[in-house]
């Protein structure tokens, strides 16, 4: 806001908009309201979602709703849920993409229609990911979008490329009309992608499904599978071992795809891990800073007692906080259970593992495995007084951690254990919240395996089971 307008005064909300509006582009003033768009974006709650269809020719219809995580029921919204939304998009064929310059049309109605050019094949809402929302599309649209990024997937940009997988592994967790195996044949197209950028964030989108399925024995292999071919190339491109060659993107990400690898048993990956700890060890000689956080989890997943006790000397020793953290993480991904429980232990020992470090290290081994997942919430369980007089009323986030553990849960046995357990407890204090929310997901989680899992399961079956 101007000082001439507001003489150097404290200047209001309304008068920051009336000041935009003045100096809005000139094209965008007969669409754009600053006042109505900022109102619909922070005085509701929640995003939307864009479906789109195509008609005959170019006609392309979109239409907008909340989107919606389970079977919650919102409060009022003085705009409905409906946003101004400015909706970018790019068009092209098999062979080309449109997507030079800004096409933009407004979407400040539950549903409008524009026109493309008649030979565009495909469309893409929200290129290049500028707004905040997600994009959906008529089976035939996501169809398209599929065989484009399986025969030239660079048509996409890389943006565009992360938020395809994205959208529908986000998408398949809460709407019908979104297979979930979509995800898997899309992503599947990685094995060609030169970009560990849009690599390790699509990965990160992928976690999604894969750790609800990889809870069943009968589709690990598949999911290995799967992730071995994917990655095999890639790691064949930019090799294990780091070099003064190699790009900042490589030495930034190389790390996380090996671990990735290894995580799904990748023998020379978790080989090489192992070397590397052992010349460490031998030589005393440091692990090279972009294999570091992967040398250490690989080495710790199947650690002897001894070896783990290393690494704890190690972690009780380090200074720096961001070798720290990986240490601690690294130590909360072992498979020994024995080796769990004591770690858990640690955290109510101030000698051993520092109380503000307590809720990470709790969501690290949480988030190692469903079964050490379920160990935790047993120890915070069976330690609920200690937990609760020491986090209970502080802002700990320590309800953040309750909610992803209770969350992690999809049986009705657990969630009943739970639901039953805090139904006994009069006061939650702040972490009240997290109990509700984590309930909630594991609510939707339970859903979302009795709906989705055999049809997801069948699909890594069908294309990576036992040939």
């Amino acid at each position: 806001v101007s000082t001439q307008s507001t003489g150097y005064s404290n200047a209001e909300q309304a008068q920051l908009y009336d000041a935009l509006n003045e100096t809005a582009m000139e094209e965008l003033r007969p669409a754009l309201d600053i006042n109505r768009f900022m109102d619909s974006w922070t005085l509701q709650m929640g995003y939307p979602v864009v479906r789109v269809t195509k008609g005959q020719g170019g006609k392309v219809t979109i239409k907008q709703e909340k989107f919606k995580f389970g079977n919650l029921t919102d409060p009022p919204s003085p705009f409905g849920y409906k946003w101004m939304i400015p909706f970018w998009y790019a068009t092209g064929s098999s062979t080309k993409s449109k997507h030079e310059g800004d096409n933009i049309v407004w979407l400040t109605n539950p549903s409008r229609e524009f026109e493309v050019p008649s030979d565009s094949v495909w469309i893409l809402g929200n290129s290049m990911a500028r707004g905040f929302y997600r994009v959906t599309y008529s089976a035939d649209l996501w169809e398209e979008i599929i065989t484009i990024l399986h025969g030239n997937h660079t048509l996409f940009s890389e943006a565009d490329r992360m938020k395809i997988i994205d959208d529908l592994t986000s998408l398949g967790q809460v709407r019908d009309d979104v297979d979930v195996t979509w995800a898997l044949r899309a992503s599947s197209y990685l094995k060609k992608e030169e970009s560990l950028y849009v690599l390790t964030g699509t990965l990160s989108s992928l976690s999604r499904v894969i750790e609800k399925l990889s809870v069943m024995e009968e589709y690990k292999m598949p999911i290995n599978r799967f992730f071995l071919e994917m990655l095999e190339p890639i790691i064949g491109r930019i090799g294990m071992e780091p070099s003064d060659k190699d790009s900042f993107e490589t030495k930034l990400f190389r790390g996380a795809v090996l671990s990735e690898a290894a995580q799904h048993g990748h023998t020379s990956c978790i080989e090489f891990a192992q070397e590397k700890y052992e010349t460490h060890r031998q030589e005393n000689t440091p692990v090279a800073p972009d294999l570091f956080e992967f040398v250490y989890s690989v080495v710790a997943i199947n650690a002897t007692e001894k070896v783990w006790d290393e690494i704890y000397g190690e972690y009780s020793r380090e200074s720096l906080q961001s070798k720290q953290r990986y240490l601690m993480k690294a130590l909360a991904s072992t498979s020994n259970v024995t080796l769990i429980r004591r770690l858990l232990h640690y955290t109510m020992d101030e000698s051993k593992i520092r109380q503000q470090d307590t809720r990470l290290v709790l969501m690290y081994v949480s988030m190692s495995g469903y079964h050490a997942n379920a160990e935790v919430w047993a120890f915070v369980r069976d330690n609920w007084e200690y937990f609760y007089d020491t986090f209970g009323h502080t802002n700990s986030g320590f309800d953040i951690l309750l909610e992803s553990v209770i969350g992690q849960f999809y049986k009705e046995s657990q969630i009943a254990e739970v639901r039953k357990f805090f139904d006994n407890k009069s006061d939650l204090g702040s972490l009240k919240r997290g109990v509700k929310k984590g309930l909630e997901a594991a609510n939707h989680r339970g859903d979302w395996m009795n709906s989705h899992r055999a049809n997801a399961g069948g699909w890594f079956r069908s294309n990576y089971g036992e040939s």
